[in-house]
């Protein structure tokens, strides 16, 4: 499902107040299509995950309802 489609189902069908997103910060593309929906990074974890890598990184992102509204007039 294209994610603005799955925003707006979260918000406006299903009356989510706050949706969150983790990722990877090496992840450049994720991060970016996050900010572009408006999303807002509220944490970078240290040594929060642990992968095949070792340990990894984290990027938390939020997006709450109101903010959803506001920039889809």
């Amino acid at each position: 499902m294209h994610a603005r489609r799955l925003l707006k189902q979260l918000f406006e069908v299903e009356g989510h107040h706050r949706v969150f997103a983790s990722t990877d910060p090496r992840n450049i593309a994720s991060n970016r299509v996050l900010e572009k929906l408006g999303f807002r990074l509220e944490g970078h974890y240290l040594e929060s995950v642990h992968t095949h890598e070792g340990w990894c990184e984290e990027y938390f992102w939020g997006l709450l309802a109101r903010e959803w509204h506001e920039q889809a007039r």
